[in-house]
């Protein structure tokens, strides 16, 4: 059985970890096709959203300790966080189409990426949220610190890592880390909702929000604008924006092609 189930239907492209005996920790290997299947899809019109989310009781507990770093050099390490790690949270960070993960169980060191990085994130009760990385000696990689830094502001980033806090899953979301807390009985139907509602979006529009709202935080004013006109001026030559405008004249529901 693979580490990871990928599947594509109805416009989605749903990706499980499936290592719930070693609580869906990531090998160098599970990194590298979580990167490979986004990227593909980013190219793919038939793909319009992504989900991630777990097999078993846990999400991930982050990198397989037992593979991942160990008998490499530091030199190796660099290397695996800069074409592993990195490449992996890049694709999910900067993915065209929305990405969707559901947080099924706790979650810790560098699975926290892959709700950090995503676009929204729900999850179960069970989702305790575990920075970990100080309890073996080391910072957390991964992204972590950046993503932390911004969704949480400097100071509780710094109060989470350096006191190695544990949130359960109403304190991450009253902290802004997770959108929804549902039963976890209803995980799968609501991560299925809000992908259908998602995927039949304006997915070109999506693609261009995130690209903007990225950019807010790094961007010079003016150059934020300059970004914003462009991609206006793109979508309005698009087929999504005659039938958003057409839909709301007609006072109906828009369909939408994702470009």
């Amino acid at each position: 059985m693979s580490d990871i189930l990928f599947e594509t239907a109805n416009g989605r492209l749903a990706i499980t970890l499936n290592r719930p005996d070693a609580r869906n920790s990531l090998t160098e290997k599970m990194m590298a096709d979580i990167g490979s299947a986004i990227r593909a899809a980013n190219s793919d019109p038939e793909v319009r959203v992504i989900t991630l989310t777990g097999v078993g009781k846990s999400f991930c507990a982050g990198g397989d300790l037992k593979t991942l770093m160990k008998g490499k050099n530091p030199l190796q390490i660099r290397q695996l966080i800069h074409t592993g790690i990195r490449s992996m949270v890049q694709a999910i960070r900067t993915s065209d189409k929305p990405v969707i993960t559901a947080v099924n169980g706790s979650i810790a060191g560098a699975g926290l990426t892959l709700a950090l990085a995503a676009d929204l994130v729900i999850a179960a009760p069970s989702a305790k949220f575990v920075t970990a990385f100080g309890r073996i000696g080391a910072i957390p990689d991964a992204a972590i610190l950046y993503l932390l830094a911004e969704n949480l502001g400097m100071l509780r980033a710094k109060q989470m890592v350096l006191r190695v806090q544990s949130l359960d899953a109403d304190e991450t979301l009253n902290l802004g880390l997770y959108n929804e807390v549902v039963e976890a009985d209803q995980l799968d139907n609501r991560l299925t909702e809000l992908a259908t509602e998602i995927g039949t979006g304006p997915t070109m529009a999506h693609a261009l929000a995130k690209q903007a709202l990225h950019a807010a935080t790094q961007l010079s004013f003016d150059a934020y604008m300059d970004l914003e006109a462009s991609s206006q001026a793109l979508l309005h030559t698009g087929f999504d924006h005659d039938e958003g405008v057409a839909s709301f004249v007609e006072k109906r529901a828009p369909r939408f092609r994702g470009y």
